[in-house]
């Protein structure tokens, strides 16, 4: 019994994050997609293209991500490195 306990627990915090995701991502994108048709359709008319939230929501993700590696990380990374330095 305590096995199954463990091996639901392990399950569900396995689950949840990628659920939690998926359906971020999904909000992004109807977000997107929205504002995009509304701004975007009345000037553009005849060449707008259909999906242009999917788009958005891919750069801003892909913008979040390279921001997220190169400051936070470098961040934590640089403050590690001093506290070395200090204990040595």
């Amino acid at each position: 019994m305590k096995w199954f306990f463990k091996s639901f627990i392990n399950g569900v915090l396995t689950i949840v994050p990628i659920a939690l995701d998926a359906y971020v991502v999904y909000k992004m994108f109807l977000l997107f997609d929205g504002l995009s048709g509304n701004i975007l359709k009345p000037y553009l008319d005849e060449n707008y293209i259909p999906g242009i939230g999917l788009f958005a929501t891919i750069i801003l993700l892909t913008i979040l991500g390279w921001l997220s590696t190169k400051f936070l990380t470098g961040t934590i990374v640089w403050i590690v490195d001093i506290l070395l330095q200090k204990s040595l």
